[in-house]
């Protein structure tokens, strides 16, 4: 009786061993496919996600182009087929090339705003004439654009704090007067530099060094839909700069021009979308000068192909003003000559 109660016990716990190995399988295949789809899942958002951020021409998500830039429109060119091209953009917002092949040459304009069209009529020639042998293709272009930010700097293009607006100038502190072994116990003889005199120090002193650095911000928050912009790499910015300074006849040069006024081309730094330039003075003693410089209608270009300009608007937008803050270079005293009784 012992061993019949004994072989049903075992019995029982060998098919209840059989059920939780079963168990255990499923669950384990269930947490399979569970894997599996979340996967799929994920797969499909990425999937999804990257269609999504891919401008494709439409007018929900238009191709991005820069204000200035250069662009070539291009359909194929099939055999027997003409091209017609037209577009709502006024003359003022591009410039058209040749509007009877597959492809169309065009040039942004500085002023150009918002988002344009641009039709493609496709018809094919070879006889017999019919409806069906035209075919309209249409494109959406979104005109993104710039500010460019001019304030005082370093070599690098790093903006100076408040403090650094204030600072002597080269001759002031190296290679000063005329007696003595530069740079040590340097002076000036008994003869020049009267009290009061303004001065420029001999030809070869340092030059009073300062800079300026030009910094490009995109206006991305103005893209529509899902289109996206991948800013140009420009390698130099050209620009038309107003230099106020009562240096006088101390000033030498912006970006190697002479005057303070004038247009130039500064290449790109280490540093994507920051330019530098350079300003010169003759090292200067008795007074203090200031100087500030303004900088407008900055096109930027990559192996000299223009990629972008600045909208004369935004040349005055508040918190990026193409006008650096004020610069004081500062003299040394005008000592007078010694006297004796």
């Amino acid at each position: 009786m012992k061993q019949e109660i004994t072989s049903e016990k075992n019995k029982e716990l060998e098919l209840k061993s059989k059920k939780s190995m079963l168990n255990f399988k499923n669950f384990s295949l269930m947490k399979k496919q569970l894997f599996s789809l979340v996967m799929m899942l994920a797969l499909i958002v990425i999937a999804g996600t990257s269609a999504w951020a891919q401008s494709d021409g439409t007018s929900t998500n238009p191709y991005v182009h820069a204000n200035g830039s250069s662009h070539t429109l291009t359909v194929l060119d099939n055999a027997n087929s003409s091209f017609a091209w037209t577009t709502n953009a006024a003359a003022a917002d591009v410039t058209l090339g040749a509007t009877n092949g597959n492809t169309l040459d065009i040039e942004w304009s500085e002023t150009a705003a918002g988002s344009f069209w641009f039709d493609v009529t496709e018809t094919n020639t070879a006889a017999p004439a019919m409806a069906c042998q035209t075919t309209v293709r249409r494109v959406y272009i979104f005109i993104i654009d710039f500010d460019v930010r001019v304030y005082v700097s370093d070599v690098n293009g790093t903006e100076l704090t408040l403090a650094g607006l204030t600072a002597c100038g080269s001759g002031t502190t190296a290679f000063y007067g005329n007696v003595g072994t530069s740079p040590a116990a340097d002076a000036f003889d008994n003869v020049g530099g009267n009290a009061g005199a303004l001065g420029t120090f001999d030809p070869g002193d340092a030059s009073t060094i300062r800079y300026i650095g030009l910094a490009i911000t995109w206006n991305t928050s103005s893209l529509p839909g899902a289109s996206t912009f991948t800013p140009p790499t420009p390698d130099e910015m050209t620009f038309t700069y107003d230099v106020t300074t009562d240096a006088g006849t101390d000033f030498i040069s912006l970006a190697g021009n002479a005057g303070t006024t004038g247009t130039v081309t500064v290449p790109v730094t280490a540093t994507a979308d920051v330019f530098v330039a350079t300003l010169l003075f003759d090292p200067r003693w008795a007074v203090n000068f200031t100087t500030s410089t303004n900088a407008v209608d900055c096109i930027i270009s990559d192996g000299g192909v223009v990629v972008g300009q600045e909208r004369t608007v935004n040349e005055t937008a508040p918190g990026l003003t193409n006008t650096t803050a004020n610069e004081i270079i500062l003299g040394a005293p005008a000592t007078s000559t010694i006297s004796t009784n």
